[in-house]
């Protein structure tokens, strides 16, 4: 287990798969430019003690399939991480804010418990002409 900030010479690994680093005890800042782990499908960094928002970097792991931030003390906004390959993602126990970006609310609303985020907007329901009164039936137009 190490303990400390993270190693900045992370991010010369540059052929990364996977990195699993939670629970060593790391803390501070993010420093890494994620933006050189092309071939990262994994990243937990998981119940340490990163602090900081989340680095717009991990947007350029167009092949990540796994995100573990849980038990950190991330804060600010989470990005619009839009990654079409991601599968699973944790973010629960940090400092985050705002909203859950539409891109992202595909996650079980438990992978961002424990923060201070606004409630998740749910797409309006789908009305059926049977659930509407006489009334509004006026007003509906079916093509």
């Amino acid at each position: 287990m190490d303990t400390g900030p993270f190693p900045s010479d992370f991010s010369n690994l540059r052929n990364l798969t996977a990195l699993y680093l939670q629970s060593n005890g790391f803390y501070g800042w993010l420093p890494v430019n994620c933006s050189y782990w092309h071939n990262l499908s994994v990243l937990d960094l998981s119940n340490n003690g990163f602090n900081g928002s989340i680095s717009p970097s991990i947007l350029n792991l167009s092949h990540l399939t796994t995100l573990n931030l849980t038990n950190n003390s991330f804060s600010g906004e989470i990005p619009n991480l839009n990654i079409p390959s991601l599968q699973v993602l944790e973010m629960s126990n940090n400092n985050l804010t705002g909203t859950v970006p539409q891109s992202l609310q595909r996650f079980p609303s438990l992978s961002f418990t424990g923060n201070n985020l606004s409630p998740m907007s749910s797409p309006p329901p789908i009305l059926s002409p049977a659930s509407l009164q006489f009334s509004e039936l006026r007003s509906v137009v079916v093509l």
